[in-house]
C-alpha cells in the first residue's frame, strides 16, 4: 500500500476498521457481549449496518482520521484526489465490499502462512475467537469438524500455532473471493512482489488504473512507514532472495510442520511446505523461482498434542 500512496494525488488511510474506529462510527461488530473491545473485529456486515458501513468507506471525512502517515514528510501529499486503504481487521468482508459494487478496486495481500504467524508471535494481539464465536462468519467458512479443529488449536496449541490460526481464518475469505474470480479484485502474493516488484507493479497499477511513475517503482526497495527502525537498513541492503530466505530460520521446523497440518484441516492450498513463494496457481506470473526454505531445527520446542481429526 506505501507503494501505490506514491503516485501524486493518492492518501494514504491506515487501517479503517480497528475497533476505536469502529465505535467512532457507530459499527457494531456483533460481538460485544462475547468478547472485549481488544478481542472483536468487524467480520460480517448485517442489513441494519449496511449503511454505516458504506457511508465509512465512501466518505473522506469518515476515514481521514486514520491517515495518512508522516504529514511532515517530504513525500507527504496535502492535496489528493484519490485514497488508498489498507484493510487488516476486516479482511472477512471482502466480498462483501465488491458485491457493494462500491467505487473501489481491491488488491488482496497474502503472506507465507509460516513468516506471518512470526510477525504475529512476536507481540500483535490475536482476534481468533471474533472468527469463531461469529456465526455468519462460520457458516461461510467453517464445517463443524474445522470448527471443532480450531477450537482444539486455539485452546492446546503453541503461540505459533495460533498464530498460524488466525492467518488461515483472515485469509480464508481472501482466497474465497479470488476463486470466484472478480473483475475488480487483484490476488497478490508478497512474496511475489518482492522477487518481481516491476512487472508485480505494473500489474497493480494496471488493475487500479493508476500512472505508473518514478515515486511508486523508485520505493520498491524502501521499507514501508510500518517497519520497525531496526530492520530498515537490513531490508535496504540484502537482496530480495536473501530478505525473504532469512525468516525462515527463525521458525522450528517441528512448528512449520504442525502449521502445515493446520492448513491442510482447512483446505488452504495455496502455499505448500518446503517452498517461499506460494503454488503456482497463486502466482501472476507462473515461471517465477518459487525458491525453497530451511527451518531452524537445532532448538525443539513444545509441539502441542492437537487431535488429528481428519485421517483420510
Amino acid at each position: 500500500m506505501d507503494l501505490i500512496a506514491r503516485v501524486p494525488g493518492i492518501k494514504f488511510i491506515n487501517e479503517p476498521f480497528i475497533q476505536s474506529v469502529l465505535e467512532s462510527s457507530n459499527i457494531v461488530t456483533g460481538l460485544e457481549g462475547a468478547l472485549l473491545p481488544e478481542e472483536r473485529k468487524l467480520v460480517h456486515v448485517s442489513k441494519e449496518q449496511e449503511g454505516f458501513v458504506r457511508a465509512h468507506l465512501i466518505k473522506n471525512r469518515a476515514t481521514k482520521i486514520r491517515g495518512p502517515y508522516a504529514p511532515f514528510n517530504p513525500g507527504h501529499q496535502f492535496f489528493t484526489n484519490r485514497r488508498v486503504l489498507k484493510i487488516v481487521h476486516a479482511t472477512a468482508l471482502v466480498e462483501w465490499f465488491i458485491k457493494q459494487e462500491l467505487p473501489f478496486k481491491y488488491v488482496s495481500l497474502i503472506r507465507h502462512p509460516l513468516t506471518s504467524a512470526l510477525s504475529l508471535s512476536k507481540g500483535c494481539p490475536l482476534h481468533v475467537k471474533a472468527n469463531l464465536l461469529h456465526p455468519e462468519y462460520v457458516g461461510r467458512y467453517l464445517k463443524p469438524k474445522q470448527l471443532k479443529y480450531c477450537w482444539s488449536v486455539l485452546e492446546s496449541g503453541s503461540n505459533f500455532q495460533k498464530c498460524i490460526l488466525e492467518w488461515c481464518l483472515d485469509n480464508l475469505p481472501i482466497l474465497a473471493a479470488a476463486e470466484m474470480g472478480f473483475s475488480d479484485n487483484l490476488l497478490v502474493t508478497y512474496e511475489e512482489l518482492v522477487i518481481n516488484p516491476n512487472p508485480m507493479l505494473e500489474l497493480i497499477c494496471k488493475h487500479c488504473g493508476i500512472e505508473r511513475t518514478t515515486e511508486v517503482f523508485d520505493g520498491v526497495n524502501r521499507a514501508s512507514a510500518s517497519t520497525a527502525l531496526d530492520r530498515i537498513a537490513f531490508i535496504e541492503n540484502v537482496t530480495p532472495a536473501e530478505m525473504l530466505s532469512i525468516s525462515f530460520a527463525e521458525i522450528d521446523s517441528n512448528e512449520a510442520e504442525t502449521a502445515f497440518e493446520i492448513l491442510k484441516v482447512l483446505q488452504i492450498n495455496c502455499y505448500e511446505p518446503g517452498f517461499i513463494m506460494a503454488s503456482k496457481r497463486y502466482l501472476s506470473f507462473p515461471g517465477t523461482n518459487r525458491l525453497r526454505y530451511s527451518c531452524d531445527t537445532t532448538v525443539t520446542r513444545f509441539k502441542s498434542p492437537i487431535p488429528n481429526i481428519f485421517t483420510t
